[in-house]
């Protein structure tokens, strides 16, 4: 059997951590996880609360779900895209246009 004459191409993700995405908004670790856990798109894996074990549960979030987050609450009406090398001022965008 040959190989494929043309490489599949596949859509990559960048997906988020819970603390790269608090740096990015300026907010806590727990804040993020109240916003996100319950939306759909976050990649959620761990167990369960037990009678012995407590929950434990890990989030990883779409870059273009935080990015749209960061757009919306800043009522931006261009879209801005977020790079790694400016993941950690992004936060900075939102007291730019907010009122004095």
């Amino acid at each position: 059997m040959s190989p494929d004459p043309q490489p599949r191409q596949r859509d990559e993700i960048e997906l988020l951590t819970v603390a790269q995405v608090a740096k990015t908004l300026h907010v806590s670790r727990d804040t993020v996880r109240r916003r996100y856990r319950h939306r759909d798109g976050v990649l959620k894996y761990g167990h369960l609360e037990t009678p012995i074990h407590r929950q434990y549960i890990s989030l990883t979030i779409p870059a273009e779900m935080v990015q749209a987050d960061i757009e919306r609450m800043s009522g931006s009406l261009e879209p801005t895209k977020i790079k790694k090398s400016q993941a950690s001022t992004i936060g900075h965008l939102e007291g730019e246009n907010q009122c004095q």
